[in-house]
């Protein structure tokens, strides 16, 4: 990630985020669903008072982006959902 975040770092505000249960992050709690990590970004990107961004994200990151982006056009400028998970079995579905 780093290489990315000096690159766009040179023409604006660059933040790179770990989701909850991901990277150095806490976890949210047990058993979250989609929605909840949206609702999650969501108070992020308002505590950030960021304004409208371009948001991009990757595998489970890319449906929490995608989601975001419907439910929040208002704070959302692009997205870019890179390789998020297709057909996942039923166990991965669930986790």
């Amino acid at each position: 990630m780093g290489p990315q975040i000096d690159c766009f770092s040179q023409s604006m505000r660059a933040i790179a985020i770990d989701m909850p249960n991901y990277g150095g992050s806490a976890p949210l709690s047990v058993g979250l669903e989609l929605a909840d990590y949206i609702d999650w970004l969501f108070v992020v990107i308002t505590v950030l008072d960021t304004g409208p961004i371009n948001l991009a994200g990757h595998s489970m990151g890319a449906f929490i982006a995608g989601g975001f982006a419907i439910c929040n056009t208002d704070l959302t400028r692009r997205v870019a959902v890179l390789n998020g998970v297709y057909n996942r079995t039923k166990g991965a579905r669930c986790g």
